[in-house]
């Protein structure tokens, strides 16, 4: 008794990791409690006991899910109670607390959230799921009930008991193995006496499972082939699932254990009509004392007289959309059941090598290779029988009793020969030692293909293929397969599949198939295993392709279609598309000749390259395809088909659809703009309005191309705005200034350039946006207006305010230069008699002539300006010695004592009288030297006229302001 508690406690020990989280939940909630609430102390230890005594409750070790026909375990129940009853502490523990605040809900929320998660990674989450879901409902409401702030955390628990509880429930389980099912299901048992009932079933020929607890922990392949199963599937299956017994108490254990073997009747359920199996249960112990039931089946020997599955009727050799419904094994595509009263399959019989007719023309189909059909078979006359081995009974069929023996080379060479009729079961093998080749099941059981030899899924499919073609007249050479040998290792062969005739058990010929399995070498093999990866690889890019890769024939019917882009971009199924016509997929709403026509050219050799066409998808939906394909070449050069592919472009029509309208958007707003825009992007112009072009005066093809900074009239201009841009823009702000720019065809020189408004704003890494406003006219008058402000209206020349601001510039320069500078001033002698005789607008007319002989004389940097009625001013900036000054102003006589002529008839004559002021000898006041200079004029006047003065040295010094210049001036000569 104490061992068999420390083996349930042993199986039990998967639910002690939950243990310490239930205890450190406890300790969570009773840390918050409040101290004097002995009620919390209640139910911290209800909960520790209740944690307690689940883990003393012993649980079976869970092989596979339970099934929904499978009763619960009183061990699974009671542990669904326990959790049952922390539901119900938990409720009480809410309903305890008052008042429950928003921390301590807070508080106990997160941790009845851990314990339902707890919950739910337990056994009785995947038995009792809703139970536990309403059990959990409980404190959650109760929460809802009577906390302030519980009814947000009580909506958030009622979501996580839904997540919960699912996990629970679809908690993965893992798959049955070998190895660990025989280990669960003998839990106790030592390793020898498991391998030792392990190894004996194995190496037995006759069929024979063993089973612990209702379980299958051992079948072998004889075994399973009885019960319609393979041996894999069968393990750790409760019996009951394959089997039923006559009598049904067959497998009570404890009575066969006492009353000794026991003999029952054994039907499978997956083959019900199949033959009754006598079983010999015979029960056994481990050493740990477990008890073991090893059944043992006599399977009745199958005479071949006896009725065999009907041979498959002309229509059914005809082939079909897909395959002959019976060669594929169950589950393959097309497969169907196995016959009614199809006889059994037994293991270990093997078959005796048939002779006459039939072996002779399996001999004839090896001989005839490649070529080689049903009508390339050589037969010869029957001489003998040959020997099966010992204990093997006759497979033969009564038509093929009296034909020839099969030559004993092929006997002796390393080959394997077997016929598979055409409901797919091996009707003849042709091998002293057909176990080397890994075959299961003997041919004298007649069993099918797949159930004989255990295949490789990819060569499986491969032999599939083969004698579908085989039984319709066309052979297979050269197929390198891989199969498991006997010991469980690989074997990998190289196949020929031709056709044959073989007699059914009736004497009449069927279409078969005669396999030739020989070793293959490895240097077929590494090239083999080449080829398909580098197929797998091509297999794997046509599948991840978005795009509509295929092929078709010469009449332009698909052969092939990748999956993904079938399913995705069209909505078909593979099987939808192919056989059909291309012209499936053309929208017919829509106009297609350029797209047939492209289709045609292929006939030609042409290539076809991104054709766009218009495609309708399954469910009505319009796309566009651009088509690009390249035909195949058959005999003679003769079209034979195409391969291509199908891009889905329907989005970047739309985007291109999308972009013209924006595009077409933008120009008019731009040409509708009065103000001139333009984008420079790279330092060129890339798109502007028509006021722009009007505003330069150019057209598009003359700015297409042209560098921005070749409009400018100063070039830095460009440089330094798109400089003050680009820090604007880190503020999201423009520049403002005003430039000048160059036109193109100005008809007059002054409107070669205009002055702009330049409104610049970056949008983008060398991208700007250019707003002009054109301000040349505003411009114009502001100088106008400017001009006339410092101009004399009559004459032109500077007037007082102009004259001023020279003077002191010059005379500011004159000082930092150290250099000479000169005020002249010059007053008309006998003008007011001109005036008043002539009137005066003639004299007007002198002193603009005048003017303008004064402008002559004097150099360019000199400024003459109309001081007041007939009184003129001159600067002269860098003077130079009092003898250049003097030449300067005896040219002034000199020109102005030339006659004028008066009113445009009469010449008259005038002269005048100039006064000199020099900067560096009599101060550098503006004011002050013009008074000297007037001053000497006077002098001059008073001299009689038509002559210069300048202002003494000697007065300059004590009159001068900071200097003491004196009053008195003096003649110059």
């Amino acid at each position: 008794m104490a061992k068999r508690k420390a083996q349930e406690q042993v199986a039990n020990t998967s639910h002690w990791h939950l243990a310490p989280a239930s205890f450190l939940i406890l300790g969570f909630v009773g840390s918050g409690l409040p101290a004097g609430n002995a009620n919390s102390w209640y139910w911290i230890a209800a909960m520790a006991l209740n944690v307690v005594a689940r883990l003393t409750i012993p649980v079976e070790p869970v092989v596979l899910a339970r099934r929904a026909d499978t009763p619960m375990s009183p061990a699974v129940r009671w542990r669904a109670v326990s959790y049952l009853a922390d539901a119900l502490l938990w409720a009480g523990l809410v309903i305890s607390i008052n008042p429950l605040t928003g921390p301590m809900a807070t508080r106990v929320g997160g941790s009845l959230a851990v314990a339902m998660l707890l919950s739910a990674l337990s056994s009785a989450s995947r038995a009792t799921p809703l139970g536990l879901a309403l059990g959990w409902t409980i404190p959650v409401l109760a929460m809802a009930v009577h906390g302030s702030s519980g009814g947000v955390i009580a909506v958030g628990l009622m979501l996580w008991i839904a997540s919960v509880v699912w996990l629970g429930a679809t908690r993965p389980v893992a798959p049955p193995r070998r190895l660990a099912t025989v280990e669960s299901t003998l839990p106790n048992s030592s390793g020898s006496t498991r391998r030792g009932v392990q190894l004996a079933i194995q190496t037995s020929a006759a069929p024979m499972i063993a089973i612990h607890e209702a379980r299958v922990f051992e079948i072998n392949s004889a075994g399973a082939a009885l019960l319609g199963q393979i041996s894999f599937d069968c393990i750790g299956r409760r019996i009951g699932e394959l089997a039923v017994f006559d009598p049904p108490n067959a497998l009570d254990l404890a009575q066969a254990a006492r009353d000794g073997p026991v003999r029952a009747i054994m039907r499978s359920v997956t083959l019900p009509r199949g033959d009754p199996i006598d079983v010999r249960i015979r029960v056994g112990r481990s050493r740990s004392g477990e008890r073991i039931a090893v059944l043992a089946m006599d399977a009745p020997p199958v005479a071949i007289a006896a009725p065999v599955a009907p041979a498959p009727s002309p229509e059914a050799l005809v082939r079909p959309p897909t395959r002959p419904a019976s060669l594929g094994p169950p589950g393959a595509r097309g497969s169907g059941a196995a016959a009614e009263g199809e006889p059994r399959v037994v293991a270990g019989q093997f078959a005796t090598v048939p002779t006459g007719e039939a072996s002779t023309q399996a001999a004839g189909a090896l001989a005839a290779g490649p070529a080689g059909g049903p009508e390339h078979r050589a037969p010869a006359k029957p001489t003998s029988e040959s020997v099966a081995p010992a204990g093997a009974a006759s497979a033969v069929p009564a038509g093929a009793q009296a034909a020839l023996q099969l030559p004993d080379l092929l006997a002796k060479l390393p080959v394997l020969a077997w016929v598979v009729d055409g409901d797919g079961r091996v009707v003849h093998t042709h091998s002293a030692e057909v176990r080397r080749w890994g075959m299961k099941i003997g041919a004298t059981m007649r069993p099918r293909w797949w159930d004989t030899f255990v295949y490789q899924a990819r060569s499986r499919e491969a032999v599939l293929k083969a004698l579908e073609s085989a039984v319709l007249g066309r052979p297979t050479y050269d197929l390198l397969i891989e199969r498991a040998s006997p010991s469980g290792g690989r074997l990998a062969l190289r196949s020929h599949i031709v056709p044959v005739s073989w007699p059914d058990a009736q004497g009449k010929e069927q279409p078969s198939a005669l396999v030739l399995d020989t070793i293959a070498s490895a240097h077929e093999l590494l090239e083999n295993d080449r080829v398909r990866r580098r197929k797998d690889h091509y297999k794997s890019l046509v599948e991840a392709s978005p795009n509509l890769i295929w092929a078709c024939d010469a009449s332009f019917h698909f052969t092939f279609v990748s999956r993904r882009a079938c399913r995705e971009l069209y909505g078909y199924a593979v099987d939808d598309l192919v056989g059909v016509s291309i012209g499936v997929l053309l929208n017919p709403g829509a106009d297609q000749t350029a797209a047939r026509r492209a289709l045609l050219a292929l006939r030609e050799g042409r290539v076809m390259r991104d054709v766009e066409m218009s495609h309708v998808t399954k469910d009505g939906k319009r796309i566009v395809v651009a088509v690009s394909a390249a035909a195949l070449a058959g005999s003679g050069g003769r079209f034979s088909g195409a391969v291509g592919i199908m891009v889905d472009v329907t989005a970047l029509k739309q985007r291109e659809a999308s972009l013209a309208e924006a595009l077409r958007v933008e120009r008019t707003v731009l040409d509708s703009a009065g103000q001139a825009l333009a984008v420079i992007r790279d330092g060129v112009v890339a798109r502007c309005n028509e006021a722009f072009l009007q505003l330069l005066r150019r057209s598009a093809s003359e700015l297409q191309g042209l560098r921005i900074v070749e409009i400018f009239a100063e070039r830095g201009d460009w440089a330094a705005a798109t400089a003050d841009a680009d820090r604007a823009s880190l503020s999201d702000q423009a520049v403002v200034r005003e430039i000048k720019l160059r036109r193109s065809r100005a008809p007059a020189l002054d409107e070669q350039t205009v002055w702009c408004q330049l409104t610049l704003r970056s949008v983008d890494r060398g991208e700007y946006v250019v707003a002009l406003a054109d301000i040349d006219s505003l411009r114009r008058r502001e100088a106008h207006a400017l001009f006339d402000a410092r101009h004399d209206e009559l004459t032109g020349l500077a007037n007082r305010r102009l004259f001023a601001e020279r003077a002191r510039t010059a005379l500011a320069t004159s000082a930092l230069r150290n250099s000479g500078c000169a005020i002249v001033v010059i007053d008309l002698d006998r003008f007011k008699q001109i005036n008043d005789r002539y009137g005066h607008q003639a004299g007007d007319e002198v002193l603009q002539e005048m003017a303008r002989r004064l402008q002559r004389v004097v150099r360019p940097q000199d400024t003459v300006a109309r001081y007041g009625g007939d009184e003129f001013a001159l600067l002269i900036p860098d003077a130079g010695a009092r003898r250049d000054i003097e030449a300067i102003s005896n040219r002034i006589l000199d020109e102005l004592a030339r006659p004028v002529r008066v009113g445009g008839r009469i010449e008259e004559s005038l002269s005048a009288s100039v006064g000199i002021a020099l900067a560096r000898e009599q101060g550098r006041e503006p004011s002050w030297l013009l008074s000297l200079a007037d001053r000497a004029m006077y002098e001059a006047k008073s001299a009689g006229g038509n002559q210069a003065v300048f202002a003494p040295l000697a007065d300059s010094i004590s009159e001068s302001p900071g200097l003491g210049m004196p009053p008195a001036v003096g003649r110059a000569a």
